[in-house]
């Protein structure tokens, strides 16, 4: 959960939130500790996740903020806050690696749907 204690008080509750690793379990953290926040879109939050909280997690500060569509072709698009505005800095639907802080990450946006077993 992610809260911007800024009046008026915001709380998310992203789909996956990185952090900084922790000696102990938390969970709440302030906006400049997260690293990274992943909406995962759904019919239901699709403008949300696009318009809200994209505008929300880049006033609060978050440096990276990734969404996931599911619909075919599985993407990812990858946002990182330059000033105070998101810009993409890479949209895939294959195999690619995106810079996230100090790492390279693979994605691979189609094992997201693949089935397991």
């Amino acid at each position: 959960m992610v809260v911007d204690p800024r009046p008026p008080a915001t709380v998310r509750v992203p789909d996956l939130c990185v952090v900084p690793a922790l000696s102990e379990a938390v969970a709440r953290w302030p906006p400049d500790e997260v690293t990274l926040v992943v909406e995962v879109l759904s019919p239901g939050t699709r403008r949300t996740d696009r318009v809200t909280k994209f505008a929300e997690y880049a006033e609060a500060g978050i440096a990276n903020y990734w969404l996931v569509d599911l619909e075919t072709p599985v993407s990812v698009s990858a946002c990182t806050l330059i000033g105070e505005h998101y810009e993409l800095v890479a949209e895939a639907s294959r195999p690619t690696r995106i810079q996230l802080a100090d790492t390279s990450v693979l994605i691979g946006p189609a094992a997201l749907v693949a089935p397991r077993g």
